[in-house]
């Protein structure tokens, strides 16, 4: 059954599907609680809804996000080839972490945005290049940062420590833009 501000968004939804039908322009229009967005060239002429709950949500966990990358950032930049097993603990940590975050991140605009349902985390990725929120080549390391991601949880006794400090740098520039893609694409500002 549907709730009363369900109802009510998408009668707003098919007001402004009226409203804004005309030409290839973006358009938004803001309202106390629903960002509503149409761009019909790149969205084939849907609407989508971002409340401010979902920008709320995408913020604390790219805040989240960013205190962990300013610790992993402090881990990169030691000097010396030889890392301690705290280091090792914890850049498999953050490694993890952050690939959570972006997921749970990337799961709410999927959800926000009624976009198709991921099977898988690589699949989640996918569905956010497709959707223009990450780039190619963000998109491209963030599904080598879920591959580390199996590796840490499924097979740890596996992990190869070289192979983990010398994606670190690579991985941590992509969280850092993939962060930006969110905020840009969900309306936050940093």
């Amino acid at each position: 059954m549907l709730r009363r501000h369900q109802l009510l968004d998408g009668l707003r939804a098919a007001l402004l599907m009226i409203n804004f039908t005309k030409g290839n322009t973006v358009r938004a229009v803001w309202q106390p609680d629903v960002w509503y967005r149409m761009n019909k060239k790149r969205e084939g002429g849907k609407i989508v809804f971002i409340k401010a709950e979902h920008r709320e949500t995408i913020q604390r966990q790219g805040d989240l996000l960013q205190r962990y990358l300013d610790t992993m950032e402090a881990l990169i930049k030691q000097d010396g080839s030889v890392k301690s097993p705290i280091e090792q603990a914890a850049i498999e940590r953050i490694l993890h972490i952050c690939v959570e975050i972006l997921i749970d991140s990337s799961n709410v605009l999927i959800d926000a945005l009624i976009m198709r349902d991921p099977a898988s985390y690589t699949d989640i990725i996918d569905i956010m290049e497709d959707e223009q929120v990450f780039t190619s080549e963000v998109a491209g390391v963030l599904k080598e940062a879920v591959d580390f991601r199996k590796i840490l949880v499924h097979d740890y006794a596996g992990i190869q420590p070289d192979d983990l400090w010398s994606a670190a740098p690579r991985l941590f520039a992509a969280f850092l833009e993939a962060r930006a893609m969110l905020y840009r694409y969900a309306g936050v500002t940093q």
